[in-house]
């Protein structure tokens, strides 16, 4: 279970880095309120399922790289554009560290998968 969450996550991830690909400016301004709400629900109610099912190990690390998003995101109309993007290399770097440790110290093939990604 813990894998198709972590599948899952980056899925996420992925479509979400796609659609700001495609249309940054329009997706920053116009929904930044919105997308952050979707993110801190969709955060919730993965942190109710993870702690409801007992899965084991939690992956705290997806978990607070998805509240610092979204709570970027819902301040973003207060920041600049820069500011933000910088804040999303140094979140996707801590995420890519703390799997590379993992790989490292148990040798997961699956968190392999996710720095690599």
């Amino acid at each position: 279970m813990a894998r198709f969450l972590n599948i899952l996550f980056g899925v996420v991830f992925i479509l979400f880095g796609i659609y700001m690909w495609n249309n940054p400016t329009e997706t920053f301004v116009t929904y930044s309120f919105y997308l952050g709400l979707l993110y801190v629900i969709w955060t919730i109610i993965t942190i109710f399922y993870i702690f409801r099912k007992k899965i084991r190990p939690v992956p705290y690390g997806n978990i607070i790289v998805s509240i610092i998003i979204s709570i970027t995101i819902l301040v973003l109309p207060m920041f600049s554009v820069a500011i933000v993007l910088w804040t999303f290399i140094i979140i996707f770097l801590i995420s890519a560290i703390y799997y590379l440790r993992n790989v490292i110290k148990n040798g997961l093939k699956s968190h392999l998968l996710q720095f690599i990604l």
